[in-house]
């Protein structure tokens, strides 16, 4: 994740632009702080990020940038609750599902039959009763190749997921907002569970902090209304003893897609 500080340098609008035009930008929003425009970015290599952002900065007019990349996972996963029969501040914590790990995975060999396969997945999924039947007619494979292949790419950490994306705003929960906190080092492993354990929150990050920014454990908390981001914000900080910490509220989104090879 990078983020730009648009008040400086050139307009906001013409930054965003020069920001959105790369493939590895798949996400950018603005938020309400000193630090307004929030954009991820996929490379292939360090070298390449740092090109890239060292491009957006002179285009832009040489905005501040600050790099927050992820150093501890505790979930990428939206589950909202699209019923309403549950308060925001009755939610006890579940389990984090995907366990707050750490290790680094081995590159896995990647295929030319892979990247077809990925190709294939990138984009929407055939609307018939057996998609990957279709997807392993167009790239010559079997249908217990395709599985036995993607299996393969998420064991070796090249397959994050595949899932459906969720307009949020569409779906009811206009309010989004990107929780942040300063934590202890050493409390922010069992911390960043119990926040992941929010139904609200998609996703829950380590993130390194900077001097003029402290944050290191990050959210994102969906809600109807900004009470109920703040309500379930609120319940996290009083339970954990948290004293730094805000909500930066998502005003516009810039550009929302998937990233593709």
């Amino acid at each position: 994740m990078s983020v730009c500080d648009g008040s400086q340098g050139g307009s906001f609008y013409q930054t965003a632009a020069v920001v959105n035009r790369y493939r590895g930008v798949t996400h950018n929003y603005r938020r309400r702080s000193r630090l307004n425009m929030w954009f991820t970015l996929t490379s292939w290599t360090e070298e390449e990020r740092g090109a890239i952002l060292e491009t957006i900065r002179e285009a832009a007019g040489g905005p501040l940038l600050y790099e927050f990349p992820s150093e501890q996972l505790f979930k990428l996963k939206v589950f909202l609750n699209m019923e309403g029969k549950a308060d925001a501040s009755a939610i006890t914590p579940s389990p984090n599902l995907n366990g707050g790990a750490t290790s680094k995975q081995e590159p896995c060999k990647i295929e030319i039959m892979d990247l077809q396969l990925i190709r294939e997945l990138q984009g929407d999924l055939p609307l018939s009763p057996e998609p990957y039947t279709e997807i392993a007619n167009k790239t010559g494979c079997s249908l217990e190749e395709v599985f036995l292949r993607l299996q393969a790419l998420q064991a070796g950490g090249a397959l994050k997921r595949i899932g459906a994306v969720l307009k949020h705003r569409e779906a009811g929960f206009s309010a989004n907002g990107l929780f942040i906190c300063v934590l202890p080092e050493e409390h922010i492993p069992e911390a960043g569970k119990r926040l992941a354990g929010y139904s609200e929150v998609s996703h829950c990050y380590k993130r390194r902090a900077h001097p003029d920014w402290p944050y290191n454990l990050y959210a994102m908390i969906h809600g109807p209304d900004e009470a109920s981001v703040r309500k379930v914000a609120e319940q996290f900080v009083r339970r954990e003893g948290i004293k730094d910490y805000d909500i930066l509220f998502s005003t516009e989104e810039l550009k929302k897609t998937s990233f593709s090879i």
